[in-house]
């Protein structure tokens, strides 16, 4: 569907809109409200469905991303303290007591690597996050460094290029991104221990990631990497899943 076919589409959903449908609201408390909900409401599904026909039929060039493998580098923590730990009798904080509350920073960093699968490049990397996630940061995120991966099942591995939203993901190419998580914690110092060992905490254990990609023509397509059940999983989509666009 062209650009121009939209547009007439959309202008005629308003007229038909309009002439049928205003008189009658107009007549209703709050009508006006109404009717602008209602036809902003149609435009939005009639664009989605377009972009769904234009997306499916309208470009063969689908580049898509498979998870190929996640480690964990690294887990450390700071802390402070906070109201509950301990004081002496004129209310100084004491030195660290083992069983002590305090504030800590708990921070978890990861490494995945992600291939392009497809036999298209992958252009203008960008990636989604639920808000649920706002603990996750992407530290190598557009650097032009390599890391080397060394620590990875595979031997002999050239180094791999870090994600960068200028720079395709070329046709077989794999990309590390590191990842870094970080929360506050309260408790003792063996609580924090216990936080720590998990090599995923509560706040990941169901982790995603939203790819999105653009082909040669622009074209958008989207790949969601979830943690499930101990497991990683990779879902590809011709249009932006729902739940991310609420």
């Amino acid at each position: 569907m062209t650009s121009l076919i939209r547009v007439f589409f959309l202008l005629g959903m308003g007229f038909l809109s309009l002439k049928y449908g205003y008189e009658w609201l107009m007549d209703q408390e709050g009508g006006m409200e109404a009717f602008l909900f209602i036809l902003g409401t149609i435009g939005i599904i009639v664009e989605l469905i377009f972009n769904l026909i234009d997306q499916i039929f309208g470009s063969k060039e689908k580049p898509r991303l498979q998870f190929e493998e996640i480690n964990v580098t690294q887990t450390h923590s700071s802390t402070r303290p906070c109201k509950k730990s301990p004081k002496d009798e004129e209310g100084h904080f004491l030195g660290r007591q083992k069983n002590g509350i305090y504030e800590w920073d708990l921070y978890w960093s990861y490494s995945l690597i992600i291939r392009n699968n497809s036999n298209y490049h992958a252009f203008n990397p960008k990636i989604h996050l639920k808000k649920k996630f706002k603990g996750i940061s992407f530290p190598g995120m557009n650097n032009y460094k390599p890391d080397g991966i060394y620590f990875f099942k595979e031997r002999y591995v050239l180094p791999i290029n870090n994600l960068h939203e200028k720079e395709p993901i070329k046709s077989g190419e794999k990309n590390l991104i590191r990842i870094e998580f970080e929360k506050i914690f309260q408790g003792t110092q063996d609580e924090r221990d216990r936080e720590l060992k998990s090599n995923y905490p509560p706040e990941l254990r169901k982790l995603e990631i939203l790819f999105e990609l653009e082909n040669g023509e622009g074209n958008s397509y989207f790949t969601l990497i979830k943690r499930r059940k101990g497991k990683w999983f990779t879902k590809n989509y011709v249009y932006k899943p729902l739940k991310y666009l609420i």
